[in-house]
């Protein structure tokens, strides 16, 4: 052996070479199997600083209603044919129940089971949309199509494509395993197309895309790797002892993490790629050092540990600091990311300085001969100037980067959230929601105004195509009990009506069963990212703009409160019909004495219908009951309305003294009803709407303005 007179003796690790590589394989006995355990986490939402306001308000709303995991489920039948038939209206019926059924399911709204509220008497009726048994397809496309909540929302404007909504219960560990049971449900029930959308599907699809990713990028990066290696250390057996090496590290990080429970996430399943290169790095400057030296395989191992150790501690130290520096980011991914890639490199830095020396102590002189190292001249060196002029240009580029909104540009046009984005785009308007969630005493009436005032402005937002609240059940039902059509006018009216509303589980999507809080959930048409971002802008001022704390009831006889229930009243009727209602005509619908006339017709003709009319009582001539005066009709009430009866009929008390108690109540209830008429049809009349049928949506809007007048 030709050993050079001046080596020093063997490093004090290639002398512990045979120790320390049994802890190695140790290591990898224990660490490599927990590569077949590793887990992931996909769960978007935690790479969002946990403290921030937005952040905070989102996890205490999903907390608090449960009703923000979302599902979407997509459905056509074969050759896109018409949906609303007894048939397939059925199968979605089956589908939505299959789907209800699966843990982890809270509910399932689909068009055939959506709620169909109808008032009989003092009971509320709930029927599905879409009966079973009913057979008549023109029927089941009147119902459907003419149901507001339906169209557009579950069901497209033509019948051809529906929508199925399932609220999940949270929970990421089990996501996985639940969108494969909706996957497997789908497949299981319905013969048609199906997209699969919503927030759990994109998230989970863009966790899968970015780990096909990492598994298409790997073999690339390994073969740039060996090839790298071969080419610059001109031996073959040295690229491939390096990849080992590297692969061993790689292998020891991932198997880490599944043995100490360390998730994968989107950001960390990068790990895999970033440890080959730099595990490649840090073994080609002891190989190719190795090579550059002579001697037997220990004392070329030891002298290429003394010359270069520092250049690859220094390398790999700098490398794991701009890791650890990670932990100044405000999520947790983030910081566990930057934590466990550092401890990464420091293993790989301990393999490369203990591991490496070992393995080339121990090879044959043959396998890795010694030659001196590759030369490669630089040529032109860049002037000092030319680094400052690259950084004015850096800073350039940098400054017009932005961050894109847009979750669409995330995945490839012809992947599979690309499919369902223009699925639901083309059919339901899109498929992007905001979801508000409102904290208050529900059954106030003030609360509910000002739940609907959001509603209307947040219609007038450009992009916005569609918002639902409980605005719209709560009027319907609270005409069906006999009141006008629109917010109920007392607590305890509101209460009456909430309380039915709560019953249903259908509802869980709209208020709290506490009636405590609510949720309204606006729907984004397809927007470019500017747009959105600007939408979504519009959307947050709007809700800003709302009153914080408790809503307190003011007397509508100042002033000030006043002007501002006109002002609502008007600015509602303007969206409803369309154009402007000026100062006048506002002027005009609030002044009494604008149906005086109307009502004291009408109190003599309802005089007439219960005195003179064997509809409550044995019909008086008119003679008998002209003394009631219509003015005090519409004055009195109650106890004060019957005391009045009795003195002005004397005939009537002397023949049927209960009588009179059942005049005053039926005849009290008459004028009311009439006098919300009267002063509507006057309303419309003054707007020009004279000729709408009763029921229209404008003649409701008047209705509405009632509440505030």
């Amino acid at each position: 052996m030709d050993q050079p007179t001046h080596a020093p003796g063997l490093h004090p690790i290639v002398r512990a070479r045979v120790p320390i590589l049994l802890v190695f394989f140790a290591l990898c006995a224990w660490l490599l199997p927990g590569v077949g355990r590793l887990q992931h986490d996909d769960d978007v939402i935690a790479f969002l600083p946990p403290d921030h306001p937005d952040v905070v308000a989102f996890r205490d709303v999903a907390d608090r209603f449960g009703m923000l995991e979302v599902a979407l489920v997509g459905v056509r039948a074969p050759d896109g044919a018409d949906l609303l038939t007894a048939e397939r209206a059925e199968r979605i019926r089956t589908l939505g129940r299959a789907l209800g059924e699966l843990p982890g399911t809270r509910l399932v709204l689909d068009f055939p089971d959506l709620p169909d509220l109808e008032v009989e008497g003092d009971t509320l009726a709930v029927d599905p949309l879409v009966p079973k048994g009913m057979a008549d397809a023109a029927v089941i496309r009147s119902r459907v199509l003419g149901n507001r909540d339906a169209v557009g929302n579950l069901v497209s404007a033509d019948g051809t494509a529906a929508t199925l909504l399932v609220y999940m219960l949270p929970g990421h560990d089990e996501r996985p395993a639940r969108l494969a049971d909706i996957r497997r449900v789908v497949g299981e029930h319905w013969d048609g197309e199906a997209y699969f959308g919503g927030s759990p599907f994109i998230e989970s699809a863009a966790a899968e895309s970015s780990r096909a990713d990492i598994e298409r990028l790997s073999p690339i990066v390994i073969a740039v790797l060996t090839v790298t290696s071969a080419l610059l250390l001109r031996s073959l057996a040295a690229a491939l002892m390096n990849l080992l090496v590297a692969g061993l590290g790689v292998g020891l990080v991932v198997g880490a993490h599944g043995v100490f429970g360390e998730p994968f996430t989107i950001v960390s399943s990068t790990t895999p790629v970033m440890m080959v290169a730099l595990g490649g790095a840090f073994g080609m400057h002891l190989i190719s050092g190795y090579q550059r030296h002579g001697g037997t395989s220990p004392e070329r191992a030891s002298a290429a540990l003394r010359e270069l150790w520092v250049a690859v501690v220094l390398s790999a130290a700098t490398t794991a600091v701009s890791f650890f520096a990670l932990v100044v980011m405000p999520q947790a991914p983030m910081q566990r990311f930057g934590i466990v890639a550092g401890v990464g490199v420091l293993g790989l830095l301990a393999i490369a300085l203990l591991v490496v020396p070992g393995m080339l102590s121990l090879l044959p002189r043959s396998v890795l001969a010694q030659r001196p190292s590759l030369v490669l001249p630089l040529r032109l060196i860049p002037p000092p100037w030319s680094l400052a002029v690259l950084a004015v240009v850096g800073l350039f580029f940098g400054a017009r980067l932005r961050a894109d909104a847009d979750t669409r540009n995330v995945f490839d046009p012809d992947s599979e959230p690309a499919r369902t984005d223009a699925f639901f785009n083309d059919n339901f308007g899109g498929s992007q929601y905001i979801q508000i969630a409102i904290n208050g005493d529900l059954r106030e009436p003030v609360a509910l105004r000002t739940i609907r005032e959001l509603a209307i402005q947040l219609r007038a937002v450009e992009g916005v195509v569609d918002v639902r609240s409980l605005v719209e059940p709560v009027e319907s039902l609270t005409e069906g009990f006999g009141g006008r059509f629109g917010i109920p006018e007392t607590p305890g009216q509101a209460s009456r009506v909430l309380t039915n509303l709560a019953d249903h589980p259908a509802m869980a999507q709209l208020l709290t069963t506490d009636l405590g809080g609510a949720i309204v959930h606006v729907k984004l048409a397809p927007l470019d990212s500017d747009s959105l971002v600007r939408a979504t802008a519009e959307v947050r001022g709007i809700v800003a703009a709302l009153p914080a704390g408790p809503l307190g009831v003011g007397n509508s006889s100042e002033a000030p409160l006043r002007a501002e229930q006109h002002e609502s009243v008007r600015r509602r009727l303007a969206v409803v019909l369309g154009r402007d209602v000026t100062a006048q005509e506002l002027a005009a619908l609030v002044d009494p004495r604008a149906s005086e006339a109307a009502m004291l017709a009408e109190a003599t003709r309802l005089r007439a219908r219960a005195l003179g009319t064997d509809e409550v009582i044995e019909p008086l001539d008119p003679a008998d009951f002209a003394a009631v005066e219509p003015a005090q009709l519409l004055a009195l009430r109650g106890d004060a309305l019957g005391s009045y009866l009795r003195g002005a009929l004397p005939k009537l008390v002397a023949k049927d003294p209960e009588g009179v108690k059942y005049v005053a109540r039926e005849l009290g209830l008459w004028l009311d009803e009439a006098r919300a008429r009267v002063r509507v049809e006057g309303m419309c009349a003054t707007l020009g709407l004279a000729n709408v049928e009763p029921g229209a949506a404008p003649t409701k809007a008047v209705a509405e303005g009632l509440e505030g007048l």
